[in-house]
């Protein structure tokens, strides 16, 4: 399994130029650092294995792990939320994104929970999910929940709306997506969605 690590970088610069001379793009990295932080560990918690990291409007940073569970750390302190100690449905975050009401998003193998003091958890039992899986998560500027929900015999795109409670799966055989089995989804700022197969 690859690890990631998380790295503090005290600044970076990246310059984009354009000689005159023959207008070949030319690029230059002024890399102004003055110190890397190599972090393996947040209190106490290994998260050499961590995958999605993602920080909220109120910079709360959230570290969905590899078995350890969902750490949130704002300023100084640092809370873990495992399976063992909450209502999370894994302890093995596969995505992260946050709404505009505050409540942090996240995707697992057991479900899709959203969070702020206490979790709700959304799955094949509770909702129009057609699995329980998410592997990628992305919420929209109207508050929309995007998620991968399929494998390569069936589902494919979720988009959950908050608002009306309302559930629509895309499919390949109801949209253009290619197959079931989604990557990676994005939303840029004109409410375009990128999804990755």
């Amino acid at each position: 399994m690859k690890a990631i690590y998380l790295f503090l970088i005290s600044s970076l610069v990246v310059l984009n130029s354009c000689t005159k001379e023959d207008n070949i793009p030319e690029t230059e990295y002024l890399l102004g650092i003055t110190s890397w932080e190599l972090i393996t560990e947040i209190g106490g918690v290994p998260i050499d294995n961590a995958f999605p990291l993602h920080i909220d409007e109120d910079k709360v940073i959230w570290v969905g792990t590899f078995g350890n569970g969902l750490l949130k750390i704002d300023g100084e302190y640092v809370t873990q939320l495992t399976t063992e100690n909450s209502t999370i449905p894994d302890d093995i975050i596969w995505a992260l994104d946050s709404d505009s009401d505050g409540f942090v998003w996240g995707g697992t193998a057991n479900g899709v929970f959203k969070y702020k003091e206490d979790f709700t958890v959304y799955n094949s039992t509770n909702s129009d999910m057609i699995l329980d899986n998410a592997l990628c998560i992305a919420v929209d500027d109207t508050n929309n929940v995007w998620f991968g929900n399929g494998n390569s015999q069936e589902g494919g795109l979720m988009k959950y709306n908050q608002t009306d409670n309302n559930w629509h799966l895309y499919t390949p055989n109801n949209s253009d997506i290619p197959n079931g089995i989604i990557h990676d989804v994005h939303i840029t700022e004109d409410g375009t969605v990128w999804t990755r197969h």
